[in-house]
């Protein structure tokens, strides 16, 4: 009896997602909106879905908001930037928006591939 011996196939790469810094848009006058950035490394080639939520509670207030984007996935970790606007209606005093800078927000971003999820990443992270 002859064995032969059949090389296992490649494993894909280690999936993983990390959020690098949030800073808030603070265009024209408010602050209505947030950029979170990060990098996503895919378990295969092709593309991936990063979604993105933010909190941050100020004076009493809360600001929330959702984003997403499309990313390429290819065996080096990808660079993702995601706008989220405010999707809460808050108000405080002063009224200059809702995201604030020079603050801390929690923040998690999900790597998705065909609808299934490889990888998350969340925490409070500092705002600029």
């Amino acid at each position: 009896m002859a064995w032969s011996l059949v090389p296992a196939a490649p494993a894909g790469a280690a999936a993983g997602i990390t959020i690098t810094g949030l800073s808030v848009d603070m265009f024209p006058d408010k602050a209505n909106a947030m950029w979170v950035d990060g990098t996503a490394t895919c378990s295969t080639t092709g593309t991936a879905t990063v979604n993105v939520w933010v909190s941050q509670e100020f004076a009493g207030s809360r600001a929330w908001g959702i984003g997403g984007t499309t990313v390429s996935c290819t065996d080096q970790p990808a660079h993702w930037s995601v706008y989220v606007p405010v999707l809460s209606l808050c108000t405080y005093p002063g009224g200059l928006g809702c995201f604030q800078s020079d603050s801390f927000a929690d923040a998690a971003a999900w790597l998705y591939r065909n609808g299934v999820q490889e990888a998350s990443h969340s925490g409070e992270f500092p705002t600029t």
